[in-house]
């Protein structure tokens, strides 16, 4: 390995500065030092935490009571040109067992002091980064001066090991992944190898890529909206050969009585593909993701074999009458065209504000002092125009507003500042709701009082917020809700602290106050009595915990649900169905547009940029990011839900007809709100269908010649909540209607016309029938693997280590994908042994990707199952109805949960270990049996979710198809006894119907089943399928042969209006051996 030797300082950067991308110094000899150290900070070069050869540069960086600023500093001599170089990269391992922040600080020849910095977690942070490509815009590089790594005001001494300081690219970084269709699509038709595309309509939620291949064809383009509502119309064209010049043209919509729904009003739009990380943090990226949405302004070219996404945006008129306007959009390919139908059914009413709720971006300014005021009105009005009724603000009243008199405050607002101008705009732009304030002015107006444990300071922060709100009030600007400290449940100890002191201050300043992090015991019981708002981090607690918080009053909103912004199905749902389904109070993404460098290259910055409106750049046009617009419509379905609550409110206090239509009203959403998807969690559920490895993509054919990418996902990218993308819409159609027909029964809209329900159907036998089904052995019904547990000699020490002679005693298990199709991609092995009162468990988890494992939840029994994490499952009689779960993260933080949820807190003991070099991670965990009363066989399960990327890998001993916790499919343990023969998992049936939700035009439903039968028995087996509703009784069946997972598409027929229940029966012979129900609604179709 080539090094460089540094003879002097100012020879240091003339050498560094002159090599090519590669090391600097892994500080193999005493001149091996580049860096200079001052404020306090001690060097050692030292035998240990070496990444590359021998020995590390070990900085103390000492704490102090005092404040101080210890760091050290790599000079540059006057002419050290940096301009071309990417990253300055190093292996830092800290020291102790708390997170650390290192902060930076770059000088250059007229732009000194740009501050940046980073986290530390404990041990190994590999490929720690300086950024200098972000800073090419804000500092002239070739004239670098030097850039110092400190600790800021560090009351404790902050010991680090620097290893393999170099210099490196952002290219070198990233894995990139690539969108593979797997589906054969639509075969062309004679007409459209003629025309030489293929025009195909899709929800705007579905993520389609470039090259996605349709799936069906377009026949019309149909929506309904509100007035003042903004809606889109989505579809793709996918080029049969290379297009040059292809238009977008709409016609004027006509309606009720000839009045005209003008072309203009509409914007044609055209989507833009970007590089974008998985996650923010991420070193994979997806490969011209679907990012943005267009103004088409000029003709686009599609080349032969590409697909090509576009939407019409409708705004409903407010000075139109309410009925179906009809028209179309003619796409013009050079001498070809189609002409597509266009409806739109123009609803009533104007959708009620959001108010009460707090639906908002975290925004601060971006850009040059001389155009933000002007950037700052665009965007709080594109907020207004997407339907946000708040804002998360990051940046608070300038020093210069208030004055200091001791103890007391003045402030005195001139109108000079960025926080008065986007107080004024917020107020003359509507916005309904109160502003949370994340920078909390009163800690530094009031440190220079007194230490913050100190009554002075509680007196001068409790009087500044006194006064700030007084002086708001005055001015008639909203309320300000203030959060003292950011996250604090990721931060150290003396942050946690903190904030739980100022959130008692600011109550006894009267003051509303707000906390956001990970739902764990520090957010529920330290910090949560004192917090009004509770903002959780991408995932709800539990319903018990929910429900309880909303009794006292606690607003609880959800927030960076998706701060990548390329997930518009998570902003739907977030904002609109599942706020609703938990009656929460809104939330907030991380951020309107932030980032560093170039914010059309999400490949230039250690974190990815946070973009939900672009502005134009060069040959970019800007726009609203997907997940933005999505996000409205999320809100939008939320409105829809308000108004037809309030509604039913009127109708049954009016009496008659329209309380019966209140009633029915009622019903549909009560069953609404149950039937929707429960689980309490958002951010990272989210997955592709399919994963493919590049050897995978190539043994299938799927690859044509040669390629950059490292893996590939494939199939649809999809939210885990049951809902199929249409449903969204149906649902939305389902409460318009019953307003519709509410507000007709109030004597304030004219009767909605509907089409005529088809009779029901006398033969059902006929009338349910079985068009297509496919068997697919999943191989997940096969017999319970068993294991004998072993006695150990001794207890094993907990300390990652697995080469200990306990562990050599114990029983080998591996664990497979649990949907029993095979090995994992990165494989699981675990040891299982008894000493003592303990049951002892060891896994080791080979991960190639250790650096981008989830880690996150440090609190005991906190959300480990966001984390890369294993977990273990008891079932100690061996019942099948009920189990223990104890889970651990990386980080050895551990959870523990009781049969169905209840609370378990035995003295569960684990130690994990990340070994990068090794590419793996180890758990130990020692579980008490007492209280267990483990049988001489009780029912276990191991199981590993792992997170590489957008796509869950989870993996177990006893696969079980599904859920992990499905008690009746674990293996079984023996203490004593023989060995269970082939123990084979009872019958059993699992069922989705899909959709759930669907327009009377529906002609039949998806259904999928799960049957747990041997495959001997499957083979003889059969299924039968009953539908009851309002069009009488249908049945069919499915004939044997069966296999792990039967799929079918049952045609129904035009159904008439109404909830039907659907009932399987899984026959095995003569006799039933297992059942499953379900429910789907029809909903009259507006067309």
């Amino acid at each position: 390995m080539q090094r460089v030797l540094w003879s002097s300082v100012t020879l240091i950067c003339g050498m560094a500065l002159a090599q090519a991308d590669g090391l600097i110094t892994s500080f193999e000899t005493d001149t091996d030092n580049p860096f200079r150290a001052g404020g306090g900070a001690v060097m050692e070069r030292v035998e240990r935490h070496a990444s590359e050869g021998r020995f590390s540069l070990q900085v103390t960086l000492k704490g102090s009571a005092a404040d101080s600023w210890p760091g050290i500093t790599l000079p540059a001599d006057n002419q050290g040109d940096w301009s071309h170089r990417d990253v300055l990269a190093m292996d830092i391992y800290l020291e102790g067992d708390t997170p650390r922040q290192l902060s930076t600080r770059f000088d250059a020849a007229g732009r000194p002091g740009i501050f940046g910095g980073g986290n530390l977690k404990p041990g190994w942070n590999r490929n720690w980064s300086v950024n200098l490509k972000a800073l090419r815009a804000e500092a002239d590089l070739a004239h670098a001066k030097s850039l110092l790594l400190y600790a800021r005001m560090p009351r404790e001494d902050m010991v680090l090991c620097i290893d393999n300081l170099r210099w490196t690219s952002f290219a070198a970084r990233f894995k990139r992944l690539e969108y593979l269709e797997t589906a054969d699509g639509v075969a062309p038709s004679d007409a459209e190898r003629d025309r030489g595309f293929v025009a195909w309509g899709h929800s705007p939620l579905q993520v389609v890529f470039p090259s996605s291949r349709p799936q069906g064809r377009l026949e019309a383009l149909r929506d309904v909206v509100a007035q003042g509502e903004l809606e889109s119309l989505t579809f793709s064209l996918h080029a049969l050969r290379d297009l040059g010049d292809v238009r977008i043209v709409l016609a004027d919509l006509r309606g009720p009585g000839g009045a005209v729904l003008p072309a203009a009003t509409a914007e044609v739009r055209t989507m833009r593909y970007l590089d974008k990380r998985v996650t923010y943090s991420s070193d994979q990226y997806y490969h011209a993701m679907p990012s943005y949405l267009a103004t088409l302004t000029a003709p686009v070219a599609i080349p032969a074999g590409r697909t090509q996404t576009f939407d019409l945006l409708f705004r409903g008129p407010a000075d139109l009458p309410p009925g179906r306007y009809a028209g179309a959009v003619t796409v013009q390919a050079g001498s070809q065209s189609q002409a597509i139908p266009v409806e739109v059914l123009l609803l009533p009413w104007r959708l009620p504000e959001a108010e009460g709720l707090l639906y908002g971006e975290y925004y601060r300014t971006r850009g040059q002092p001389a155009e933000w005021r002007e950037r700052l009105r665009a965007d709080l009005a594109d907020m207004r125009r997407q339907g946000m009724t708040s804002v998360g603000l990051c940046f608070g009243p300038d020093p210069t507003s208030y004055r200091r008199d001791g103890e007391r405050f003045t402030i005195d607002f001139q109108g000079d500042t960025l926080f008065e101008a986007f107080m004024e705009t917020y107020v003359e732009l509507g916005f309904p709701g109160p502003v949370i304030l994340l920078a909390d002015s009163g800690q530094s107006a009031a440190f220079p009082v007194g230490s913050i444990d100190s009554e002075a300071f509680a007196r001068a922060y409790t009087n500044f917020h006194q006064a700030l709100a007084a002086a708001v009030q005055a001015k008639g600007w909203p309320e300000l809700i203030i959060q003292p400290v950011d996250e604090p449940g990721w931060q150290d100890q003396e942050h946690r602290d903190r904030n739980v002191t100022l959130l008692k201050l600011l109550k006894a300043a009267g003051r509303r106050t707000e906390q956001d992090g990970p739902g764990d015991g520090y957010f529920h019981n330290e910090a949560g009595p004192w917090s009004d708002v509770w903002n959780y981090n991408g995932a709800l607690s539990s319903a018990a915990i929910t429900t309880k918080a909303l009794a006292e009053g606690r607003l609880i909103t959800l927030y960076n649900n998706d701060v990548e912004s390329y997930r518009p199905e998570v902003d739907r749902w977030a904002y609109g169905l599942f706020n609703w389904r938990w009656r929460l109070h809104g939330g907030y993404n991380w951020e309107y547009r932030g980032g560093r460098g170039d914010l059309y290259d999400n490949l230039d910055d250690t974190t990815g940029d946070w973009v939900h409106r672009y502005l134009p750049q060069g040959s970019e046009p800007g726009g609203p990011s997907t997940g933005w617009e999505a996000s409205r419509e999320g809100v939008d379905d939320r409105r829809y839900l308000i108004l037809a609550e309030r509604l039913i409110d009127e109708a049954t206090a009016a009496g008659g007809a329209a309380a019966v239509l209140a009633g029915e009203a009622r019903a549909d959403l009560d069953d609404l709100r149950q039937r929707l998807d429960g689980h309490p969690g958002i951010r990272g559920r989210s997955q592709f269908t399919e994963a493919i490895s590049l050897d995978q993509a190539r043994k299938r054919g799927l690859l044509r010649g040669e390629t950059a990418a490292s893996a590939f996902v494939g199939g649809l990218y999809k939210h885990p909540n049951g809902l199929a993308f249409e449903e969204y819409d149906a649902i939305r159609w389902m409460v318009a209607r019953h307003s519709w027909r509410l507000l007709a029964a109030l004597g304030r809209a004219p009767v909605l016309a509907e089409p005529t329900a088809p009779a029901p159907a006398r033969d059902g036998a006929e009338r349910l029938r079985v068009r297509e089904r496919h068997n697919e052995a999943a191989g997940k019904d096969q017999p319970r693997p068993a294991v004998r547990l072993p006695a150990l000699a001794n207890a094993p020490t907990l300390d990652g280590d697995l080469d200990e002679a306990a562990w050599q005693q114990a029983a080998s298990l591996t664990l497979t994908l649990n949907d029993g199709s095979g090995p994992a991609s990165a494989d699981t092995t675990a040891r299982v042994g008894l000493h003592g009162d303990h049951l002892y468990i060891a896994f080791l988890c080979n991960e190639p990707d250790t650096e981008r494992m989830v880690a996150t939840v440090k609190e005991t029994d906190g959300q480990v199952w966001r984390d890369d994490c294993i977990e273990v499952f008891i079932d100690p009689g061996l019942s099948g109805k009920g189990f223990y779960q104890v889970l651990v993260n990386s980080l050895g933080t551990i959870a523990r949960v009781g049969p169905g949820g209840a609370a378990w807190q035995p003295a569960v003991r684990a130690a994990a270990r990340v070994e990068p070099a090794q590419q793996r991670w180890v758990v130990e965990l020692a579980i008490p049996t007492a209280g267990l009363t483990l049988g001489p066989r009780f029912g276990l399960n191991l199981a590993r979710e792992r997170r590489p990327m957008e796509v869950l890998e989870l993996s177990a001993w006893s696969p079980t198809g599904g859920s992990f916790g499905q008690p009746e499919r674990f293996g079984v343990a023996v203490l004593s006894g023989d060995l269970p023969q082939a123990a084979a998992a009872p019958a059993s049936l699992e069922m989705q119907i899909t959709p759930g939700y669907a327009l009377t035009t529906t002609d039949a439903v998806e259904a999928s089943f799960r049957v747990g039968l041997t495959p001997e028995r499957q083979a003889k087996a059969r299924l039968s399928v009953t539908i009851e509703g309002p069009a009488g009784t249908l049945q069919s069946s499915i004939a044997a042969p069966l296999a792990d997972r039967v799929g079918a598409t049952l045609a129904t027929g035009d159904l008439p209006p109404g909830t039907y229940r659907v009932t399987a029966q899984l026959w095995d012979g003569d006799a039933v051996a297992a059942s499953a129900e379900t429910r789907f609604t029809r909903i009259p179709a507006p067309w």
